[in-house]
């Protein structure tokens, strides 16, 4: 198998045999070295296609494969994340911070969910700030209308509410969150 194709290629035993889950994932597992995280990546996604499917066949909503997609890969970032080990301070002061955002119904059922790194150096209000920003998109894109959103800081919460003076550190940021919303 040539590992420098810019396509992934997966061959199977015969012509005429169907590849079983075992064939695959000894493919993808040769792809390692040059696509890291590829076989985590589609074990995710696979599972997430097999929840789907059993929640829609056991009378819940039939997520769209982009949904299936976001909130399956999100789902691993957050237990990748839960199981690395810790890092050292050298290791903390890296230019990158990460934003989650869970849009529910008001069955609590996940509509659509992202996760997100910002790779630049930003402080925790400034980063709640964004994940508010994100969170708004989103609810636009996917077209949720009456949304209530809830943040992580108060700050944030009552700038957007008119009720403290914004900081000027997320000043634009929230100024544009009003102008979306």
């Amino acid at each position: 198998m040539d590992t420098k194709s810019k396509h992934l290629q997966i061959h199977y035993a015969g012509e005429n045999t169907r590849a079983n889950s075992v064939d695959v994932i000894w493919q993808l597992q040769k792809w390692e070295e040059s696509r890291p995280g590829l076989l985590e990546r589609t074990v995710m996604i696979s599972w997430g296609i097999w929840k789907n499917r059993n929640d829609f066949r056991h009378g819940g909503r039939h997520r769209s494969g982009q949904e299936v997609a976001r909130s399956s890969l999100c789902l691993l970032e957050e237990f990748q994340l839960a199981n690395e080990k810790p890092t050292t301070n050298a290791e903390r002061n890296q230019k990158q911070a990460g934003v989650g955002v869970v849009v529910r119904d008001d069955a609590g059922h996940v509509i659509a969910a992202l996760c997100r790194k910002l790779y630049t150096l930003l402080g925790p209000l400034e980063v709640e700030a964004k994940a508010m920003e994100i969170g708004v998109k989103l609810t636009k894109e996917v077209r949720v209308r009456d949304v209530i959103f809830e943040g992580d800081s108060l700050i944030i919460c009552n700038a957007i509410h008119g009720l403290t003076e914004t900081a000027p550190s997320v000043q634009n940021v929230v100024t544009g969150i009003l102008k979306c919303a």
